[in-house]
C-alpha cells in the first residue's frame, strides 16, 4: 500500500509539473491510432513501461534522500529490469539494439551511486575517463560487427550518442560542472535524435516506442536542468 500510495503521488507531482507532456503524448497516440494503428499497442505499452521505469528512478531518488537504502535499491533494481525488458523488446522486434547500448555504463552508474551513500566508497575507476573509452569501445564494436546486421538512421546514431553521453554524465562527480554540460549535450542529442527518428518513422510507418519515449521524458529532464543552470554552475564551483 505504501508503494502504491508513494508511486500514484510521484506520478501526480510529474504531471503537475510537466503537464504539457501528458497534452503532446496523448495527441501522437491518437494520431498513431489514426495514421498507424497497428503500432498503437506496442508503442503505448512500450512508452507506458519507460514512463514507468522513469517514475520508479524518480521515487528511488527520493529514497536515497530519505536514507531508506533497501528500497532505493529494489526500486533500481526493478526500475533497471524494466528498461531492459523495453530495449529488448525494442531490439526483437524493430532491430532497436542500439538502444541497449549504453546499458553497461549505466548499470555501472548505478553501482557507483549506490555504493557512494550507503558504503560510503567512492568507485573512483567508474569515472568520466574510462566511461568515455568504455562507450566508445561499444559504439566501435557494434559498428563494426552489427552494422552488416542492423542498419543504423543518421539520427539514430544522434539519439544513440546522446544515450551514451548522458550514461557518461552519471558516473562523473555528482553536481560538478562536467556533469552538468555532459548532461546537457546528453540529453539534447537524445531529444533531436529522437524527434527526427519520431519524424522518419512515422513516414515509414515503423514508430518506435523508445522513440518517443526519449523525446519527451528528456525534454522534462532538460527543461529542468536549463532552468537550474546558473544555480546549479553556482552550486558546483
Amino acid at each position: 500500500m505504501n508503494f502504491i500510495n508513494a508511486f500514484t503521488k510521484q506520478v501526480e507531482r510529474f504531471f503537475q509539473e510537466n503537464w504539457w507532456v501528458t497534452i503532446i503524448y496523448i495527441g501522437m497516440l491518437i494520431l498513431i491510432y489514426v495514421d498507424h494503428a497497428g503500432d498503437f499497442i506496442p508503442v503505448s505499452l512500450v512508452s507506458s513501461l519507460h514512463f514507468i521505469g522513469d517514475i520508479l528512478i524518480m521515487m528511488m531518488f527520493t529514497a536515497y534522500d530519505q536514507k531508506n537504502y533497501r528500497s532505493a535499491g529494489y526500486l533500481q533494481i526493478i526500475s533497471l529490469l524494466i528498461f531492459l525488458s523495453v530495449k529488448v523488446y525494442t531490439g526483437v522486434a524493430q532491430k532497436g539494439w542500439y538502444y541497449i547500448l549504453a546499458d553497461p555504463i549505466y548499470i555501472l552508474a548505478a553501482v557507483k551511486s549506490y555504493y557512494l551513500p550507503v558504503k560510503g566508497i567512492d568507485l573512483k575507476f567508474i569515472n568520466f575517463a574510462s566511461m568515455t573509452v568504455l562507450s566508445a569501445i561499444l559504439l566501435i564494436s557494434f559498428r563494426i560487427f552489427g552494422a552488416e546486421q542492423i542498419h543504423i538512421a543518421p539520427q539514430q546514431w544522434i539519439q544513440t550518442l546522446g544515450i551514451h553521453i548522458f550514461a557518461i554524465a552519471l558516473c562523473t562527480t555528482p553536481e560538478s560542472k562536467l556533469q552538468y554540460v555532459l548532461s546537457v549535450l546528453g540529453l539534447t542529442a537524445m531529444i533531436v535524435g529522437s524527434a527526427f527518428d519520431v519524424i522518419y518513422a512515422w513516414r515509414d510507418g515503423d514508430v518506435k516506442g523508445l522513440s518517443i519515449s526519449y523525446m519527451l521524458l528528456p525534454l522534462t529532464v532538460l527543461i529542468y536542468r536549463l532552468k537550474n543552470l546558473r544555480q546549479s554552475f553556482v552550486k558546483a564551483s
